[in-house]
């Protein structure tokens, strides 16, 4: 991939995505890598980071704990489930560790204004907000760590 393609690609991927983890970033171009059959080790990731280094330097972004976050774009709760992405994609989606905590606490916030503020969501409402399947088996265990 050529700098100018890498930069508009990290640039539509952080407007559309944001906020996003910056590990989850050089997985999605490890897999574009792999579906078009380039090769991508360290040389190209650590490509990708710099990159992402200086685009961030130069938007108005925050980040913080290796999550991405556009300082003018409302945070967006992304269901994580879609049936048009590939099984590899999804599980990196659905994986916790790639969930920025402000998405978490914007869907926690939206499930409260849904419940006026009488009901407190709990954890596995504010799961499967976000698209992560429980299984329906554990949905009556109490929950001990996300």
């Amino acid at each position: 991939m050529s700098l100018e393609e890498i930069k508009q690609a990290l640039l539509r991927i952080i407007n559309t995505e944001s906020p996003i983890s910056q590990e989850l970033i050089v997985k999605e171009f490890q897999l574009i890598c792999r579906r078009a059959k380039i090769t991508f080790g360290k040389k190209q990731e650590l490509r990708i980071l710099s990159e992402l280094t200086n685009l961030c330097s130069n938007l108005d972004v925050t980040v913080k704990n290796g999550f991405i976050e556009l300082n003018n774009k409302n945070i967006t709760v992304r269901k994580r489930n879609n049936t048009n992405i590939s099984r590899t994609l999804k599980n990196l989606l659905t994986d916790p560790k790639y969930i920025a905590p402000n998405e978490i606490i914007t869907a926690y916030q939206y499930l409260l204004h849904q419940g006026l503020g009488m009901v407190k969501p709990n954890a596995y409402e504010i799961l499967e907000l976000l698209g992560i399947s429980i299984h329906k088996n554990l949905k009556n265990q109490p929950l001990k760590i996300i």
